[in-house]
């Protein structure tokens, strides 16, 4: 379908990764399933430092947290912007629309619940040979 991408965390102690213009994803921020801003901003410096942004149309699933033992929150990136380590991105191929993978895992997600596990510390996740 395409590529997957990990997202990451600067360092929040470093001021200069932090309130700039690029929105960065969390869980908190997968409560609607189009996404065209985010509580968190970053700076361009930041984008090197820890996390990585991606295109409009990129597909953003939850994949660690509480949130998954009774949601499996997805998004589409309607502007570029970064994300979390909690947060997968899919990336979809040019030949495939974004808007029905988008549809499809929403419609999907009682099957999407149904192949979390859970960490050793008791946080749930999502495999991603499963995925």
């Amino acid at each position: 379908m395409g590529k997957w991408l990990s997202g990451g965390t600067p360092r929040m102690s470093n001021p200069e990764f932090w309130n700039g213009a690029i929105p960065w994803v969390c869980p908190k921020d997968m409560k609607r399933s189009r996404l065209w801003d985010t509580i968190d901003h970053l700076s361009a410096k930041a984008l090197s430092n820890g996390t990585r942004q991606v295109p409009p149309s990129t597909l953003l699933l939850v994949v660690r947290g509480m949130i998954l033992a009774h949601t499996f929150p997805v998004a589409r990136a309607e502007v570029p912007l970064a994300f979390n380590q909690d947060i997968k991105a899919l990336i979809p191929r040019e030949d495939v629309d974004s808007d029905f993978l988008l549809w499809w895992l929403t419609a999907n997600e009682s099957l999407l619940l149904g192949i979390t596990t859970e960490s050793t510390h008791g946080t749930k996740r999502a495999p991603m040979d499963e995925l």
